[in-house]
């Protein structure tokens, strides 16, 4: 299949740069093919979880990403009501039309449909649609009625779902990604089971990565029983993606505790950008913005 690339414009939006239709088009209609580069996880967080890499990489497969840094797929932006979507056909990722749009107006997919229950990566959403959810995470963690939703629109690429089937492995593999896939399998044991391995994973393992992924199970696992481990990770881990990452588990878990609130509000003070901004939207999380401010 040839796609025209006159049939969009990569051009400033609200939001820095965005793509726009040259042409009207059809629900279910083409729109352009994603071009770039193909990588892996290891590839990604070589560069840094928090790199330009990471935020603009798209799943290809259960374990391949694809980069369109350059190319017109880097300037595709979010929206909570999105008007197209990723399809995958003949090993090449295309954006689709969901509904009708109208010639100049910007094509937007929602990130969350192409993020797998191993992908931790999260954003705050400025998409400024009555429907915006804030906070962009991963599909599987999206209100169930939207899943549904999403899912009788079939507009979730398969290996989505496929890689949430992956069978747990041994957490003291040697193998990087073997050892995150086994952890993050750990959320579907529940706190009692996991917890203790989970526990000596965030105290102890040397790989920020693999500690980092620690504190993101105990999030989903949202057990309030948690929370001290994750206090104590954001006050002494020595790594930043650990510490925002615990902070972020502290929003999932949703206990708004005088622990939780003072070291949230402790850490809108902390000398990383990171660790501020993250702070910030587990604050929204917990609805401790909107409150302070009425």
């Amino acid at each position: 299949m040839r796609l025209s690339v006159k049939n969009i414009e990569a051009r400033k939006s609200k939001s820095g740069r965005g793509i726009f239709a040259l042409r009207s088009f059809r629900p279910r209609e083409y729109i352009f093919e994603m071009k770039g580069k193909l990588l892996t996880a290891s590839d990604i967080e070589a560069e840094g979880v928090f790199s330009a890499l990471s935020a603009h990489s798209y799943r290809f497969s259960e374990e391949l990403y694809l980069s369109p840094i350059g190319e017109n797929g880097d300037s595709l932006r979010h929206s909570c009501m999105p008007n197209a979507y990723v399809y995958k056909s003949h090993d090449k990722l295309f954006i689709r039309a969901i509904s009708p749009i109208a010639k100049n107006k910007e094509v937007r997919i929602d990130y969350s449909t192409i993020m797998a229950d191993d992908d931790n990566w999260s954003m705050r959403c400025k998409c400024g649609t009555k429907k915006c959810r804030q906070v962009i995470k991963r599909f599987s963690l999206l209100p169930k009625k939207l899943q549904k939703k999403y899912e009788e629109m079939n507009i979730v690429p398969n290996y989505i779902y496929s890689v949430s089937e992956i069978c747990a492995v041994s957490v003291k593999s040697q193998n990087l990604g073997l050892r995150r896939q086994s952890i993050l399998a750990l959320q579907q044991q529940g706190f009692d089971k996991a917890a203790p391995t989970l526990l000596e994973i965030l105290r102890h393992d040397k790989s920020s990565v693999i500690r980092h992924d620690a504190a993101f199970v105990f999030g989903q696992i949202q057990d309030k029983r948690a929370i001290p481990y994750l206090v104590r990770a954001v006050q002494k881990d020595i790594s930043d993606l650990v510490r925002h990452e615990a902070i972020e588990a502290l929003g999932d878990i949703g206990m708004r505790t005088r622990s939780v609130e003072g070291i949230l509000w402790q850490c809108l003070k902390d000398k990383s950008p990171i660790i501020k901004d993250t702070a910030e939207m587990a604050l929204v999380t917990l609805g401790e913005l909107e409150q302070s401010a009425a």
